[in-house]
């Protein structure tokens, strides 16, 4: 069994933090026209600090807070796509849902009767019982024994590789990397645990001990809906599957396996303690709200989305999940809703306050970074009054990072010449495309290569039909995230220059 780190609360010397003027609160202009080009805000904040977290020796755990736009595993969402084209990020440890796609580095298939629980249906683990986990890690996969197998029966399986990631010049995973897997569970509704999983060779008893929890500590059973660890990690070595087989009884009981993590370790088995962790919470159609208003999912008062989800949950997921001393930055990419000035402030002040909470006790230290990306984002304004909610909320940020060390921003709009790049019919902006255009070829991203292309891409259209929600493809989001790369890669540079 591992013990639980004991976490050292210090300040990482190594970062530099930058200071601006005190803001001033604004009126909301929300009715204002946006014109190409005029009425431009800073392009970023506080980004020597973000820059530092990415490139610096120090271990750095990323938390990736999204909706769609942040899909884990979709080579065609920015967290994806910047570990695709950026090189420099050294990535030795993953945490992912239970999911099952050839894109994921780490992938989750059932041989046995399962049901995909995922944001589709709001998180509702047991159907029959209407209780939801809403925490978006993407998927979880409830396997009910009721299918009349009987006795030690393989459940699941887990496959570790590159995924989509490996298109990088710089994968993830090597041949030569020893690994370990913390295979992470949720508790089953009250009197529904199925009672023996062995993960490997490692037999838990999960109504009795087995597992890590942030409530109860090592070796115990999680309570219901509960998410929690195995309680010892397992050493697979060069090893990349692991088996997940349970004791079957025709019990109608359910194990809800809800992911893992998996890091680099020494020749003794012990986590590196450099490079960073990636690990993304995000799901279609989430709000801005859901992540901030603290408040349980099984909630008789939650909205009828079941999108929310309480501090508890998510500091049970951040416990679980981490496997050695390091700060962690969440990195929030998520639809810009229309809103005004203040409410674009208000929201960045209400996720530092819950990140301070969600890392108490757990992260000797935090930081969120703010990305703004010009893609349509609500879908109930045209182009002049998207780009407009981009600026007001750019400079929302500029005030709000300007006063607040604990928080970047980065307009890849601003970096990206407030360009709206789509065609004319998406954005309702006559000569927009053009403009585009000519932004790629001034920017030489009409002879760009990245990761391990043989060709150059061929971008006329970066955000996907029929109302650009999305990057079009996986060469749209490398481009964005290209952006994204280079304004870290500036600040870099700079790092401790005024």
């Amino acid at each position: 069994m591992r013990p639980r780190i004991a976490f050292i609360f210090l300040v990482l010397s190594a970062l530099c933090f930058g200071f601006g003027p005190t803001p001033v609160k604004q009126d909301a202009v929300s009715t204002k026209v946006w014109n190409a080009g005029t009425s431009s805000t800073a392009e970023s904040a506080n980004m020597s600090v973000v820059a530092e977290m990415f490139y610096g020796e120090a271990p750095v755990r990323f938390v990736f807070c999204s909706d769609s736009f942040g899909i884990s595993y979709l080579p065609a969402r920015l967290p994806t796509a910047l570990a695709i084209v950026d090189e420099q990020i050294e990535i030795n440890a993953i945490t992912m849902g239970s999911i099952n796609s050839a894109h994921a580095a780490l992938r989750t298939t059932c041989p046995v009767p399962n049901r995909l629980v995922d944001g589709s249906e709001q998180y509702r683990v047991h159907s029959d019982e209407n209780q939801y986990f809403s925490l978006p890690i993407k998927a979880i996969h409830e396997i009910r024994d009721d299918f009349g197998a009987l006795g030690w029966t393989n459940i699941a399986n887990l496959y570790i590789s590159n995924g989509t990631m490996g298109r990088s010049g710089n994968p993830w995973l090597s041949v030569d990397d020893l690994i370990a897997v913390r295979p992470l569970m949720i508790g089953s509704y009250d009197g529904h645990q199925l009672q023996q999983i062995r993960f490997g060779d490692y037999e838990a008893d999960a109504t009795a001990f087995g597992f890590d929890s942030m409530e109860n500590g090592l070796n115990v059973a999680l309570n219901p809906l509960e998410i929690g660890s195995l309680a010892a990690d397992i050493y697979l070595g060069s090893g990349r599957n692991l088996s997940i087989d349970a004791n079957l009884t025709d019990s109608d009981r359910s194990a809800l396996l809800a992911g893992y993590t998996v890091y680099k370790t020494d020749e003794n088995g012990s986590p590196l303690t450099t490079g960073k962790h990636w690990s993304v919470l995000a799901d279609n159609s989430w709000s801005r709200s859901g992540f901030v208003n603290n408040m349980e999912p099984n909630d008789a008062n939650a909205p009828s989305n079941r999108k929310v989800f309480a501090r508890r949950a998510m500091r049970e997921w951040l416990y679980s999940t981490t496997f050695r001393s390091e700060t962690i930055m969440f990195v929030v990419h998520i639809a810009e809703e229309a809103d005004d000035y203040d409410g674009h402030y208000q929201f960045m002040q209400d996720f530092v306050a819950e990140a301070e909470a969600w890392t108490e006790g757990i992260a000797p230290s935090f930081h969120v970074f703010f990305i703004i990306n010009n893609v349509h984002h609500t879908g109930r304004l045209n182009g002049h009054e998207e780009m407009e909610n981009l600026r007001i909320r750019g400079q929302a940020a500029l005030d709000y990072c300007s006063v607040e060390p604990r928080a970047s921003f980065f307009s890849i709009f601003e970096r990206m010449d407030q360009v709206y790049p789509t065609t004319d019919e998406k954005s309702g902006i006559a000569g927009e495309h053009a403009r585009f255009m000519q932004w790629l070829a001034d920017n030489h991203y009409n002879n760009w290569y990245y990761g391990d292309n043989i060709g150059p891409v061929n971008i006329t259209d970066a955000l996907d039909n029929p109302n650009g929600l999305h990057p079009m493809n996986a060469d749209a989001a490398a481009m964005f995230a290209d952006q994204l790369k280079r304004g870290l890669r500036d600040a870099y540079a700079n790092c401790g220059v005024p």
